[in-house]
């Protein structure tokens, strides 16, 4: 990581942090943005050890598994929207599994 993104990915910590304190009515947004931003920052870390973990399979397992999970944020965000009796919580959850999901794709992903 050079110094460029060192200081973006801080700046950008900071700002997230900042605004969850000043504007609570979309405290989960940053916070999820700021799940992001980490997630990014451990993305860095691991890009070093990367060649250890390499698995084509184990990529593609992960990568469908994604797909899989957002068809299903996708279809429990129009179930919401569209009955009301949807709940937030599980998208929420899926969401952080989905993005959990793509980071264990990306660390299994040949180099090319």
């Amino acid at each position: 990581m050079n110094k460029i993104e060192a200081i973006f990915i801080v700046i950008a910590i900071i700002v997230l942090i900042a605004c969850m304190q000043t504007i609570p009515q979309y405290y989960f947004i940053f916070l999820f943005l700021l799940a992001l931003a980490i997630l990014f920052l451990v993305m860095i870390i691991f890009s070093g050890y990367k060649k250890r973990f390499e698995s084509s399979k184990l990529s593609i397992l992960f990568y469908l598994i994604g797909i899989i999970l957002f068809v299903i944020y996708f279809m429990n965000s129009v179930y919401m929207d569209l009955t009301n009796k949807g709940s937030t919580a599980d998208g929420i959850v899926i969401l952080f599994l989905f993005v959990l999901v793509m980071f264990f794709g990306w660390l299994f992903e040949k180099n090319k």
